[in-house]
């Protein structure tokens, strides 16, 4: 088990692969892709 801290926030979180954030981090960042997305999406045309 690999415990490590988030970049973006700090807080301790069971590390398995990939970015290093914590999974609120991650969801967060995947909030804000679909955000944007969604506006370009929106006002492409």
């Amino acid at each position: 088990m690999d415990v490590r801290n988030c970049k973006s926030c700090g807080k301790l979180y069971n590390y398995i692969g990939g970015p290093p954030l914590c999974p609120s981090c991650v969801k967060a960042l995947d909030d804000k892709f679909d955000l944007v997305k969604k506006y370009i999406y929106d006002n492409i045309y």
